[in-house]
């Protein structure tokens, strides 16, 4: 599955996928498995990837599919922030609206939402292969703290929000990207501990 957004009026050249919507300098672009959403509110939103279900309060899950009207009352209801962390899956999300767009992947990072800026616009990808770098002889520079995890702590690749190289990055666990008026907002969700409670031994006999 394959997912690209375009920030800016300054157009890359980028045209190996469908364009799905293209206004106020906001373009979105994907494979034939990318879903899109009408929200009845003139938002649109946008799915690349596998929704397991949708979290509930009690901490509970309710299964739920692309079509389903339970999905498009959340996402019409929540927050965008609040869409990311209730929704069970592994995804990459976007919702358009008007000029404003904002990009984020699962609440756990396991989609990877690679971007790199260049020429005036700001591309995010769900893969290097899909940004402006991968049409590029020259790679630039590398980064050298990717690197170092790649071969010698993490064993195969970067840690989060690093890649290869430096002028490609990638987003951070609970971190999306809001864009609006121009300008482009990186913004970490705060992390919030689930409730604890205090366990007796019959609780202790029950879960064993």
């Amino acid at each position: 599955m394959k997912f690209r957004v375009i920030f800016g009026k300054s157009r890359v050249a980028l045209d190996d996928l469908a364009t799905l919507h293209d206004s106020n300098g906001i373009v979105v672009q994907g494979s034939q498995d990318m879903m899109r959403i009408e929200l009845g509110d003139g938002r649109v939103a946008f799915i690349a990837g596998a929704l397991v279900g949708i979290r509930t309060s009690a901490g509970g899950m309710t299964r739920v599919d692309y079509v389903s009207e339970r999905l498009r009352d959340l996402l019409r209801s929540c927050s965008f922030e609040k869409c990311c962390e209730q929704l069970e899956g592994r995804y990459l999300l976007a919702i358009v609206s008007g000029s404003s767009c904002q990009v984020g992947a699962d609440r756990f990072g396991q989609r990877d939402c690679f971007y790199q800026t260049v020429d005036g616009s700001t591309v995010f990808a769900s893969d290097i292969s899909l940004l402006p770098i991968a049409q590029s002889k020259d790679k630039r520079s590398f980064d050298q703290v990717g690197l170092a995890h790649t071969l010698t702590m993490y064993g195969y690749r970067p840690a989060k929000r690093h890649t290869l190289y430096q002028d490609v990055k990638r987003l951070g666990v609970r971190e999306f990207v809001r864009w609006q008026n121009g300008r482009t907002e990186f913004v970490v969700a705060p992390f919030r501990p689930l409730a604890n409670v205090r366990y007796g031994e019959r609780e202790l006999n029950e879960y064993a």
